[in-house]
């Protein structure tokens, strides 16, 4: 394939999708609370008055979804050895999505087992699935709402309400099925499989039959692209021709004009009349080459593979002899190659190009911050020698004990800097900045006295 996928290398998938943790678990709480106003919500406006069954479905949500999470953490202590924040914020979501169907005729265990195997078994085996099978989806938004939705659906036939509760406070209308002595749990269950799949059928059916048309529209753009690519070969054969080669190029040109519309605009922009040119050749060649190009970059080509359906391209082709299906080829869904710089990108195209310099510019970002994380440890070792080194001046400067010639060989590098010591301030000054020393008292007191307070309590000013 000639643009990089999602499973075409091991090693690069590793980190194809490094979710930013803060803003996935705000999101997931952020969906969590709307949830109650989904559920609860959703029972007061079917039966207004019905308060204790609104409580009693957000209580089952909230068991539901801290089950779920607790059901994910335990499958990434089992199997993965790691804590995934996604798995777990996922694992979470999964318990809201399967408690949905039944939160009013659902018990609070019952709750709890649902949203437990929806975090521990349901989401994981839904996730693993979409991998083996290679389908692409980064978020694992289907093993979220759709398995688990699924579950939930099937759930809502193994649930068993507390009823002698519930009577005493009013039963809502599904509760009321539930509570009644000819329910039966097989045929409940028989009829959840059945509107399962009747969703399933009905979800399907329109979408493909929308991305269908789209796919269609798309295929034949790349057909159109095949003339375009024709007619450049075709464009490029005209110079030097004879008169009957010629002939053949025009003939060749017209069919290529009559199947595409960007080459049919382009060609009558420099001379073409329909069969052949006013002078025999473009008026300016080098430009309806430019042009040609700029065309099949920038509105033809395509990042989504069409070529993967071959019998959606056998039907195409046979159709794209039609005027008007060719111009309802327009209204398409057109995924830019520069679309790419977002997920993987490939090296060898314009994209591609631009993806790997916002890589490179990245690298060098973060090593200039590498760099200035160092620079702080080396200020301060300056720092701490100038510091010792003011001390030393200023016992000396009040006549205490002299500053050993060891100790001045040791920082002699560092005081060459500075100017001469201010005994009015207590600061060395530099071209570099100032340092202030902290040592109590001033000159007149006696060094016993200085030296039994406390050296080193901060630095003010700044080096560098």
């Amino acid at each position: 394939a000639r643009w990089q996928r999602r499973f075409d290398n091991a090693e690069r998938d590793k980190a194809e999708f490094q979710p930013c943790n803060y803003l996935q678990v705000m999101g997931m709480f952020i969906l969590w609370v709307g949830w109650y106003g989904f559920n609860a919500g959703g029972s007061l406006t079917a039966q207004p008055g019905s308060s204790h069954t609104a409580g009693l479905v957000a209580w089952n949500t909230t068991v539901a979804a801290a089950a779920g999470g607790f059901g994910s953490y335990l499958y990434l202590y089992g199997f993965r050895l790691n804590l995934d924040v996604g798995f777990l914020c996922n694992g979470l979501l999964s318990g809201l999505v399967s408690i949905t169907a039944c939160c009013d005729v659902s018990t609070p265990l019952t709750s709890m087992l649902i949203g437990l195997l929806a975090g521990l078994v349901v989401y994981p085996m839904a996730s693993n699935g979409m991998r083996r099978l290679r389908l692409d989806d980064p978020v694992d938004a289907v093993p979220v709402h759709a398995a688990s939705g699924l579950f939930g659906i099937l759930a809502v036939g193994l649930c068993f309400p507390d009823c002698a509760a519930l009577r005493e406070k009013g039963l809502s209308e599904a509760q009321s099925m539930f509570c009644r002595e000819e329910h039966h749990v097989g045929k409940q269950l028989l009829a959840q499989l059945l509107g399962g799949v009747v969703i399933i059928a009905w979800t399907f059916l329109i979408s493909y039959a929308f991305w269908l048309l789209l796919a269609a529209a798309e295929c034949v753009r790349a057909l159109e692209l095949e003339q375009v690519n024709r007619a450049q070969n075709l464009l490029r054969q005209l110079t030097g021709q004879g008169a009957l080669s010629k002939s053949k190029v025009h003939q060749d040109l017209e069919s290529a004009a009559h199947l595409s519309r960007t080459v049919r605009r382009a060609l009558k922009e420099h001379g073409w009349t329909g069969s052949r040119f006013l002078l025999g050749q473009p008026q300016d060649l080098v430009s309806l080459l430019t042009k040609l190009q700029q065309a099949q970059f920038g509105s033809l080509e395509t990042a989504l593979e069409t070529e993967v359906c071959a019998p959606l391209r056998i039907l195409v082709r046979c159709c794209s002899s039609w005027w008007l299906f060719r111009e309802l080829a327009f209204a398409r869904l057109r995924i830019h190659p520069w679309a790419e710089i977002s997920g993987l990108g490939a090296a060898e195209t314009d994209g591609g190009k631009l993806y790997m310099a916002i890589q490179r510019a990245a690298g060098q970002i973060a090593e200039l911050r590498s760099q200035t994380h160092a620079e702080p440890l080396q200020t301060e070792v300056r720092e701490l020698g100038m510091l010792v080194r003011s001390q030393e001046l200023k016992t000396d400067a009040t006549g205490c004990v002299a500053p050993s010639l060891d100790h001045a060989e040791v920082f002699e590098p560092v005081f060459e800097a500075f100017e001469p010591y201010s005994r009015e301030t207590g600061i060395y000054r530099s071209n570099a900045g100032s340092v202030e020393s902290q040592w109590g008292g001033d000159f007149t007191r006696s060094c016993h006295l200085r030296h039994r307070q406390q050296p080193m309590q901060g630095m003010k000013g700044k080096i560098g």
